[in-house]
């Protein structure tokens, strides 16, 4: 748990264990067959399986050890062995599917919910993923100018004022046209619907040449006219 020690197997039915702190093997066992699956729990023991066969040894980082702690056979070949976190549960994968043994003291009994909770609220769970992110940025970056927040870019709002005072806003007048009906079998809905959609729009360019001809020049950003200052409150209502 950890993370200080490493397990590795070799060819010659061997299993080392190594520190990882000083990059140097602790100890060397011999076990019956070549070790396929290697894993540590949380409270230090170690399963190992080859072939069928899956063994647990307790305490191999502390000293040497002569036998296995715990001894279980498949009548499958084992291809994954892991851990249950805080329960005392070994999970095996084999050949014939999954099977589930039990091995005493290998779950820590008691969990730091600052830590890792197994049974922690998604509410929980968002809080210490914010508390995470929290200890990775520096503190520069969490303190920032409330000035540098609150400022307004001018050069980018001028730039989009001018872009946007380039641009021509007319509003299409609504014109409604209805063709007359002519005799029976001269025309039809669709004809009609065909008719009125071409006047309406020949009707309503000509409407936005005119008023592009006639619009006021100003456009946003531009000095207004300032607002009309009355001596007496009672003068806005002279004509």
């Amino acid at each position: 748990r950890s993370g200080t020690y490493l397990a590795t197997s070799s060819v010659d039915r061997s299993i080392k264990i190594w520190d990882i702190r000083a990059f140097k093997p602790l100890h060397e066992y011999k076990v019956g067959h070549g070790a396929s699956q290697i894993r540590f729990s949380q409270r230090n023991l170690l399963g190992v399986s080859a072939g069928n066969i899956v063994q647990i040894y307790k305490d191999p980082t502390k000293g040497e050890i002569s036998y296995p702690y715990m001894k279980h056979d498949t009548f499958k070949t084992v291809s994954q062995i892991q851990f249950c976190p805080y329960e005392d549960v070994l999970g095996i994968g084999h050949g014939g599917g999954f099977s589930s043994i039990l091995v005493p003291g290998s779950g820590e009994p008691n969990f730091d919910a600052l830590e890792a909770n197994p049974y922690q609220t998604t509410k929980q769970r968002r809080e210490a993923e914010v508390k995470m992110l929290l200890d990775k940025i520096s503190p520069e970056l969490i303190t920032v100018d409330g000035d540098a927040l609150t400022g307004v870019d001018a050069p980018t709002m001028q730039e989009k004022i001018e872009e946007r005072n380039k641009q021509i806003f007319l509003k299409p007048v609504n014109i409604k046209f209805d063709p007359r009906n002519k005799m029976k079998g001269k025309g039809g809905s669709a004809k009609r619907h065909h008719i009125r959609k071409k006047v309406i729009e020949e009707a309503r360019i000509s409407n936005l040449k005119s008023d592009l001809a006639t619009k006021e020049t100003r456009r946003e950003g531009e000095v207004k006219k300032p607002p009309k200052v009355y001596k007496n409150v009672l003068d806005r209502f002279k004509q």
